[in-house]
């Protein structure tokens, strides 16, 4: 027996506003599309916009000067502490 496709789902970009609820929306995605580990950050670094895709460039060159690999939770750890209120 086939598998049903797949709902079709529009992932919204992130500027900066409302970090929490994009966070639920992108956690959909992932789950969706089995998205697992730093998949996870690639996918969510393709999602950003603007101040928030600057402050993504600045985050990435620090992890990769301390050469360290950017977890999930760092990423939605540092958005929160970036963005959230």
């Amino acid at each position: 027996r086939p598998k049903p496709d797949k709902p079709r789902f529009v992932m919204s970009i992130f500027t900066g506003s409302d970090p929490e609820a994009w966070l639920n929306r992108i956690a959909q995605y992932f789950e969706l599309n089995e998205a697992e580990g730093h998949d996870r950050v690639r996918y969510a670094a393709f999602y950003l916009d603007g101040e928030a895709n600057v402050w993504w460039q600045w985050l990435s060159r620090i992890y990769r000067r301390r050469q360290q690999v950017i977890t999930w939770a760092d990423f939605e750890r540092e958005l929160l502490t970036r963005f959230g209120t």
